[in-house]
């Protein structure tokens, strides 16, 4: 049974104004206009995220700005503080809990790669046993060397949002399939082919913020 906490949020986005350009981060091998307005491009981390804090006082969360003049003004949302930016982005976001973690990662701060893989349905089911070998054969696959490797189970997806079972199905998104393999590493993959089914999503790191070395265990 999931645990009633996620261990991770995802949260995956991609930028919907034409007014605003394009920032190619992921998937070198699709074009950016492409991904701008078909995929979605951009993935935050949140790991061992303590959700007692998200609803207490303190939580900076509920505080950061959602208006800015650097953003387009006119839509909906637009304020005297700028433009809206639900207005100009598209966000899905989703909880998961880790089911299995293998490796090490040898480095400090945020990994400079995190590859994301979509585990085909009936995958895991049999295969409880030997999930080393299922995240190991992962590894393989994509040619990766140290790092680590981890398993996780989809435990809730944010309610408000609009199912987006056409994107799912695409694989534009990963969120709401109910396993899904993350790679965090310092050197890219050497291989992207698909696995069970699904081609691999490759993030390059911007940046990292908080507790940059923590690991999903």
């Amino acid at each position: 049974m999931p645990s009633p906490n996620p261990e991770v949020i995802f949260v995956q986005s991609r930028i919907t104004s034409p007014s605003l350009p394009p920032q190619p981060s992921t998937n070198a091998s699709t074009p950016a206009d492409e991904l701008n307005t078909t995929g979605f491009p951009y993935l935050a981390i949140y790991p061992n995220l303590n959700l007692d804090w998200l609803s207490s006082p303190d939580c900076e969360f509920w505080t950061l700005p959602l208006h800015s003049d650097l953003l387009p003004a006119g839509g909906p949302g637009t304020s005297e503080a700028g433009g809206f930016v639900f207005d100009v982005s598209d966000f899905d976001m989703g909880g998961y809990e880790v089911v299995k973690t293998v490796g090490k990662r040898e480095g400090s701060g945020a990994a400079k790669y995190v590859v994301v893989v979509t585990v085909g349905e009936g995958v895991v089911e049999g295969r409880e046993g030997d999930l080393e070998g299922l995240l190991g054969e992962s590894r393989g696959k994509l040619g990766v060397e140290g790092g680590t490797s981890t398993l996780v189970r989809m435990n809730f997806r944010k309610a408000e949002i609009p199912p987006r079972e056409e994107e799912v199905r695409r694989g534009e998104l990963f969120i709401g399939r109910e396993y899904v393999v993350l790679h965090q590493i310092d050197s890219p993959p050497t291989d992207l082919e698909e696995q069970w089914g699904e081609k691999p999503i490759l993030y390059n790191l911007i940046g990292g913020f908080g507790d940059v070395n923590s690991v999903l265990a």
